[in-house]
């Protein structure tokens, strides 16, 4: 009886977390989370040649996994090439962190991209979706869950429902 309990419990859970999504949207992509709240903040990187706008959502329950949308608008351009891909996924592998796997995306909604991801210090893993939009616009998709956890669905929905704003944006500051 226990079992069968644990088992409608577990059932429910599942269920009412994969209702909780919430679709966002800014000028400059809309995206729908697993999570049913999306916090938002900004700051600029250490030596000041670029702002991050971060968007995040976290599901509820004992598998939570984390998403975030971090889009980085930046003062110099940069080339729209892999090796900038590649400077990209070296920053965003931290220190002690094992990358796991790393492809380019030659063409994500015309736009060259590298998905990777990374088994952290913490126990997790977290997965990448790296876009360069344009010199001075990068789209980064994250999404963190502990090891073991299947998250294969949440991630290919969160990338799926992602839709950039094609308009340039070259205003340091960005574009509203």
């Amino acid at each position: 009886m226990k079992r069968i309990l644990g088992l409608c419990l577990l059932v429910l859970t599942l269920v009412l977390s994969a209702s909780a999504q919430t679709a966002y949207k800014t000028p400059q992509f809309s995206v729908t989370f697993a999570g049913s709240s999306v916090d938002a903040w900004s700051k600029p990187n250490k030596q000041n040649t670029s702002v991050d706008y971060f968007y995040a959502s976290t599901t509820d329950g004992a598998f939570s996994i984390e998403q975030t949308v971090a889009y980085r608008v930046i003062g110099a351009p940069i080339d729209v090439n892999t090796t900038s891909l590649d400077f990209y996924v070296s920053v965003l592998t931290h220190e002690g962190e094992t990358l796991k796997s790393k492809e380019y995306v030659p063409d994500f909604q015309g736009h060259i991209a590298v998905a990777f991801s990374v088994f952290t210090t913490t126990g997790r893993i977290r997965r990448h979706l790296l876009i360069i939009h344009d010199e001075r616009t990068v789209f980064i998709l994250m999404q963190s869950t502990a090891l073991g956890n299947v998250d294969d669905k949440q991630w290919s929905d969160f990338v799926n429902s992602f839709g950039m704003n094609e308009k340039a944006c070259w205003l340091p500051e960005g574009c509203n």
